[in-house]
């Protein structure tokens, strides 16, 4: 549904998401292969910002996922879902680990996008969580963030 809307004029204040690639915002992604224009969404989910020094894009994050871990593994595509890392993070050395590295965002995704660990308040019965956003915690986490 977000992605149908990234085409259409569409503006808003704050979005707050998970499930899309991890690299979506990331300069190599969005400047690589130009006959490909879904490299285009994160740019374009940017520039739908109504307010860019208030609102942002939300990244709401749980490194144990089960849903969006299974995800990643899934043959079709073998990518990360941003909802398990955050947007600023690469493969560390020998690519065991990730890093945060803001350097690795596009300049023009830079100061609109804003990670939240959801899985650091997970308790430890619901790490493996997928329907953590509507979890009291999250839900304040909206209310605090939108304006």
């Amino acid at each position: 549904m977000f992605f149908i809307h990234s085409s259409h004029s569409s503006s808003f204040t704050s979005c707050f998401e998970q499930d899309v690639r991890h690299d979506l915002f990331r300069k190599e992604y969005i400047r690589g292969d130009s006959s490909d224009p879904r490299r285009q969404d994160g740019l374009k989910i940017c520039r739908m910002l109504t307010n860019k020094n208030k609102g942002k894009v939300h990244i709401l994050y749980n490194a144990w996922d089960y849903a969006l871990t299974g995800s990643s593994w899934n043959p079709t595509n073998w990518v990360v879902r941003i909802g398990t890392l955050g947007f600023n993070k690469r493969r560390g050395f020998w690519g065991a680990n990730w890093v945060t590295d803001d350097s690795i965002v596009d300049d023009e995704c830079k100061g609109c996008l804003k990670n939240f660990n959801a899985g650091a308040q997970l308790p430890w019965s619901g790490t493996a969580a997928h329907g953590y956003h509507f979890y009291d915690f999250c839900i304040k986490y909206y209310q605090d963030n939108h304006f």
